[in-house]
Protein backbone atom coordinates (compact mmCIF):
# COMPACT_ATOMS: atom_id res chain seq x y z
CA UNK A 1 0.00 0.00 0.00
CA UNK A 2 1.30 3.44 -0.85
CA UNK A 3 1.89 5.87 1.93
CA UNK A 4 0.60 9.28 1.12
CA UNK A 5 -1.56 12.06 2.35
CA UNK A 6 -4.28 11.10 4.82
CA UNK A 7 -3.05 7.50 5.06
CA UNK A 8 -2.70 5.54 8.29
CA UNK A 9 -0.37 2.58 8.85
CA UNK A 10 -2.42 -0.53 8.00
CA UNK A 11 -2.10 -3.96 6.50
CA UNK A 12 -2.71 -3.80 2.72
CA UNK A 13 -5.81 -5.98 2.65
CA UNK A 14 -9.05 -5.27 0.82
CA UNK A 15 -10.99 -5.09 4.09
CA UNK A 16 -8.74 -2.32 5.35
CA UNK A 17 -8.59 -0.21 2.19
CA UNK A 18 -11.65 1.84 2.99
CA UNK A 19 -10.66 2.27 6.64
CA UNK A 20 -6.99 3.08 6.19
CA UNK A 21 -7.10 5.95 3.76
CA UNK A 22 -9.23 8.70 2.39
CA UNK A 23 -8.17 7.99 -1.23
CA UNK A 24 -11.02 6.87 -3.48
CA UNK A 25 -11.46 3.10 -3.42
CA UNK A 26 -10.97 2.80 -7.17
CA UNK A 27 -7.48 4.26 -6.96
CA UNK A 28 -6.56 2.22 -3.91
CA UNK A 29 -7.56 -1.02 -5.56
CA UNK A 30 -5.73 -0.18 -8.75
CA UNK A 31 -2.61 0.70 -6.72
CA UNK A 32 -2.86 -2.45 -4.63
CA UNK A 33 -3.50 -4.70 -7.62
CA UNK A 34 -1.01 -2.73 -9.74
CA UNK A 35 -3.51 -2.10 -12.52
CA UNK A 36 -2.62 0.44 -15.19
CA UNK A 37 -6.21 1.24 -16.15
CA UNK A 38 -9.10 1.93 -13.84
CA UNK A 39 -11.47 0.64 -16.52
CA UNK A 40 -10.25 -2.89 -15.85
CA UNK A 41 -11.21 -2.47 -12.22
CA UNK A 42 -14.94 -1.87 -12.71
CA UNK A 43 -15.79 -5.55 -13.37
CA UNK A 44 -13.66 -6.49 -10.37
CA UNK A 45 -15.74 -4.23 -8.13
CA UNK A 46 -18.84 -6.25 -8.97
CA UNK A 47 -17.12 -9.28 -7.47
CA UNK A 48 -16.70 -7.43 -4.18
CA UNK A 49 -19.97 -5.49 -4.25
CA UNK A 50 -22.55 -7.85 -5.73
CA UNK A 51 -26.24 -7.62 -5.09
CA UNK A 52 -27.47 -9.10 -1.85
CA UNK A 53 -30.93 -9.79 -0.62
CA UNK A 54 -31.58 -8.28 2.76
CA UNK A 55 -33.19 -10.74 5.11
CA UNK A 56 -35.49 -9.26 7.65
CA UNK A 57 -35.92 -11.15 10.86
CA UNK A 58 -39.36 -10.67 12.29
CA UNK A 59 -39.79 -10.66 16.03
CA UNK A 60 -42.82 -12.58 17.21
CA UNK A 61 -44.54 -10.96 20.14
CA UNK A 62 -46.93 -13.19 22.05
CA UNK A 63 -50.38 -11.62 22.21
CA UNK A 64 -51.92 -11.46 25.69
CA UNK A 65 -53.69 -14.68 26.67
CA UNK A 66 -51.95 -16.90 24.11
CA UNK A 67 -49.88 -19.96 24.84
CA UNK A 68 -46.16 -19.77 24.19
CA UNK A 69 -43.27 -22.15 23.93
CA UNK A 70 -42.76 -25.02 21.54
CA UNK A 71 -45.72 -25.98 19.43
CA UNK A 72 -46.52 -29.47 18.20
CA UNK A 73 -47.86 -30.10 14.72
CA UNK A 74 -50.31 -32.77 15.91
CA UNK A 75 -51.55 -30.97 19.04
CA UNK A 76 -51.37 -27.29 18.10
CA UNK A 77 -50.89 -26.68 14.37
CA UNK A 78 -53.14 -29.25 12.73
CA UNK A 79 -56.23 -28.13 14.72
CA UNK A 80 -55.61 -24.48 13.73
CA UNK A 81 -55.25 -25.44 10.07
CA UNK A 82 -58.32 -27.68 10.11
CA UNK A 83 -60.37 -24.87 11.69
CA UNK A 84 -59.12 -22.07 9.43
CA UNK A 85 -57.89 -23.53 6.14
CA UNK A 86 -59.74 -26.68 5.14
CA UNK A 87 -63.28 -25.58 4.30
CA UNK A 88 -65.08 -27.04 1.28
CA UNK A 89 -63.71 -24.40 -1.12
CA UNK A 90 -60.33 -24.07 0.56
CA UNK A 91 -57.52 -26.54 1.22
CA UNK A 92 -59.41 -29.76 1.83
CA UNK A 93 -58.73 -31.73 -1.33
CA UNK A 94 -61.23 -32.32 -4.10
CA UNK A 95 -60.42 -28.90 -5.59
CA UNK A 96 -57.35 -27.40 -7.30
CA UNK A 97 -56.02 -25.85 -4.06
CA UNK A 98 -53.28 -27.46 -1.99
CA UNK A 99 -54.64 -30.11 0.41
CA UNK A 100 -53.65 -28.83 3.85
CA UNK A 101 -54.91 -31.93 5.63
CA UNK A 102 -51.39 -33.41 5.35
CA UNK A 103 -48.17 -32.26 6.95
CA UNK A 104 -46.13 -32.81 3.75
CA UNK A 105 -48.17 -30.27 1.77
CA UNK A 106 -48.09 -27.67 4.56
CA UNK A 107 -44.35 -28.17 5.07
CA UNK A 108 -43.77 -27.63 1.35
CA UNK A 109 -45.73 -24.35 1.40
CA UNK A 110 -43.91 -23.24 4.57
CA UNK A 111 -40.53 -24.07 3.00
CA UNK A 112 -41.27 -21.82 0.01
CA UNK A 113 -42.32 -18.97 2.31
CA UNK A 114 -45.76 -18.68 0.74
CA UNK A 115 -47.70 -20.01 3.74
CA UNK A 116 -46.57 -17.32 6.19
CA UNK A 117 -46.49 -14.63 3.51
CA UNK A 118 -50.16 -15.13 2.66
CA UNK A 119 -51.19 -15.13 6.32
CA UNK A 120 -49.56 -11.72 6.75
CA UNK A 121 -51.08 -10.01 3.72
CA UNK A 122 -53.78 -7.39 4.39
CA UNK A 123 -57.27 -8.87 4.52
CA UNK A 124 -58.32 -6.91 1.42
CA UNK A 125 -55.50 -8.49 -0.64
CA UNK A 126 -56.93 -11.25 -2.87
CA UNK A 127 -53.98 -13.50 -1.94
CA UNK A 128 -54.61 -13.17 1.83
CA UNK A 129 -55.41 -16.36 3.68
CA UNK A 130 -57.75 -17.32 5.15
CA UNK A 131 -59.86 -15.84 2.39
CA UNK A 132 -62.16 -13.01 3.42
CA UNK A 133 -61.21 -12.87 7.10
CA UNK A 134 -58.38 -12.50 9.56
CA UNK A 135 -57.10 -15.47 11.50
CA UNK A 136 -57.22 -15.06 15.29
CA UNK A 137 -54.11 -13.45 16.74
CA UNK A 138 -53.33 -16.45 18.99
CA UNK A 139 -53.72 -18.85 16.06
CA UNK A 140 -51.51 -16.62 13.91
CA UNK A 141 -48.90 -16.46 16.68
CA UNK A 142 -49.01 -20.25 17.07
CA UNK A 143 -48.54 -20.85 13.33
CA UNK A 144 -45.76 -18.31 12.94
CA UNK A 145 -43.91 -19.50 16.04
CA UNK A 146 -44.08 -23.09 14.80
CA UNK A 147 -42.75 -21.98 11.40
CA UNK A 148 -39.86 -20.05 12.98
CA UNK A 149 -39.08 -23.02 15.24
CA UNK A 150 -38.49 -25.16 12.15
CA UNK A 151 -42.06 -26.46 11.47
CA UNK A 152 -41.38 -29.92 12.90
CA UNK A 153 -43.74 -32.83 12.33
CA UNK A 154 -44.18 -33.75 15.99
Amino acid sequence: MHRGENTKMCEPTFAHLMICTSKPLLYLLSDTLQLKSHHLLVPLLFVFYGCTKDVQQSVLVKPPGCDSGSFSYANDIRPVILANCTGPVCHSGGNPNYDFRTYAVIADRVRTGRFEERLLLPENDPMHMPAGREIGECDLFTLRTWIHQGYNNN
